[in-house]
């Protein structure tokens, strides 16, 4: 029986009344450590007699085993840094997180180390339930959690959820050669040209806050290996996370097939940074078929990028946006920039942006510079900037059809090189001659203009009696089959134009 084991589960009674009801029995195997960073005087940790500091912390054997937790207390500060050893199971998962009631354990990495909570080679771990900070007086190679496979096996089950984690002084400014390996939350595959063939399958990052971080919120990275070829991570999601402020890019999914990132929020992304090159709100990179939905992104700060939305080099198969708010955002609502950097492209992926909205962004800038042709659908998306001139940048055979844009004028609208625009609504302007379907006109939306922080506060861009965009805009098949509220769009006869195909709404709703 392993150090601590027994007098865990003696108190399980007592330990199962601190974590909270509908825990689970403790089994005979597994164990239950304690560490109290207040304690002066370090014991052997049991929950009667916890360690005192992260350092004093000694895993039986050198590792922990599957079932086992290591709890900290509550209201308590622990400096320095956890690194985890050993493995868990699907079936009985190692998990770091706390124990008490009141405010959640920091553990404060000072800026001395990379990351004050590092999972390195592991699986089946969880971490929850955790504040987590990392600040230093200069910006460098740091983040808060570190999930890293540094070798050639893949790594399973990872979960990171409901940590707040702020003030980590990693690196905001662009031109460093470091520039993509700091993050509040990051998930890091082996290095370029390492030969190692390392990757994750089962991350799940979820229901975490991250804010004031001089870095990524949360990035999934890695790098090409040898001739071009990628590792890649599988079942990747990130979802239910709020990035406030992180002064780089605020989630970044890179490296995974199928991710899902939903329900995510970005708000005012590149304050306080360094530099501002090449920065987005939410956005994929060196993905196969990314799903990012349900996700707001707002107030990205001004760079030469700056966009809420961006499906960038290394995209293959697919990358989808839908059913997203997105406002205010200095570079405007969506980027694709397929071919800027790292390998070329190998395949023509399919771009599709659906059933999003759109308030005071006037830039969509998917021309990936004229250098592949990309398979852009555009449809069913209100964009709403009164005050501003559309600027819409399309690669060739790009479809843009059923969209609203409401602006005061166009300045460009590519409509060349077998690009179809088809039946979208204009409102401030007419639409290019291109489009022979085009409907100038007021779409009457019951209260435009109102959106403010939160998914539901677009309610003013439902459609009120005597709309033209109802039922007018052209069948697309494999449309998703919901709007952005969730109605339904036929597939067989012609659904609303917008983002909105819900019954009608009275005016001011």
């Amino acid at each position: 029986m392993r150090t601590a084991a027994a007098a865990a589960i003696a108190a399980a009674v007592a330990f199962l009344a601190l974590i909270g009801p509908g825990a689970p029995p403790a089994q005979a195997e597994d164990a239950s450590y304690f560490v109290d960073c207040a304690a002066t005087a370090n014991g052997t940790g049991t929950q009667d007699s916890p360690w005192n500091s992260l350092a004093a912390i000694q895993a039986p054997g050198g590792s922990f085993a599957a079932g086992d937790s290591i709890r900290l207390k509550t209201g308590t500060t622990c400096t320095g840094s956890f690194t985890a050893s050993g493995s868990g199971t699907s079936a009985k998962r190692i998990v770091l997180g706390s124990y008490g009631t009141g405010a959640k354990p920091i553990i404060n990495g000072g800026g001395a180390v990379e990351a004050p909570v590092a999972l390195r080679d592991v699986s089946y771990w969880t971490v929850e339930d955790l504040e987590v900070t990392n600040i230093a007086a200069e910006e460098g190679k740091r983040s808060g959690v570190l999930v890293e496979n540094t070798g050639n096996e893949v790594k399973s089950g990872i979960t990171i959820k409901n940590l707040n984690v702020h003030d980590v002084t990693g690196r905001s400014d662009r031109d460093a050669v470091d520039r993509y390996v700091s993050a509040g939350i990051q998930v890091r595959l082996p290095a370029k040209a390492s030969g190692l063939t390392g990757s994750f399958d089962g991350v799940t990052i979820e229901d975490n806050s991250i804010r004031d971080v001089k870095s990524m919120g949360i990035a999934v990275v890695g790098s090409p290996n040898g001739d071009d070829t990628i590792n890649h991570n599988r079942n990747v999601v990130i979802r239910g996370n709020s990035v406030l402020r992180a002064a780089a890019d605020s989630i970044l999914i890179g490296v995974s097939i199928d991710p899902l990132v939903e329900r995510n929020v970005s708000y005012d992304a590149g304050q306080g940074a360094v530099n501002r090159k090449a920065i987005a709100g939410i956005w994929a990179y060196t993905s196969a078929n990314p799903v990012l939905q349900f996700n707001e992104s707002a107030r990205t700060q001004p760079g030469p990028d700056s966009m809420g939305w961006d499906c960038d080099w290394g995209i293959t198969g697919s990358c989808t946006y839908q059913y997203n708010y997105s406002h205010e955002n200095a570079g405007g609502f969506y980027l694709e920039c397929l071919t800027c950097f790292g390998p070329a492209q190998t395949d023509t992926p399919k771009l599709v942006v659906r059933y999003n909205v759109s308030q005071g962004e006037r830039i969509v800038n998917a021309g990936n510079g004229g250098n592949a042709d990309v398979k852009l659908e555009m449809y069913n998306n209100t964009l709403y900037n009164p005050g501003g001139a559309f600027d819409i940048r399309l690669a060739a055979n790009s479809l843009v059809a059923n969209n609203i844009f409401v602006g005061s004028s166009l300045t460009r609208f590519d409509t060349d090189r077998g690009i179809t625009v088809d039946r979208n609504v204009y409102h401030g302007f007419n639409g290019p001659t291109a489009d022979i379907n085009a409907i100038n006109a007021d779409p009457l939306f019951a209260d435009p203009g109102k959106g403010g922080d939160g998914l539901g506060t677009v309610d003013g861009y439902k459609l009120t009696a005597g709309s033209p965009a109802i039922a007018a805009g052209r069948v697309i098949p494999g449309n998703g089959g919901r709007d952005y509220w969730g109605n339904a769009v036929p597939e067989t006869t012609g659904p609303n134009i917008g983002a909105y195909n819900g019954a009608v709404v009275p005016k001011g709703e």
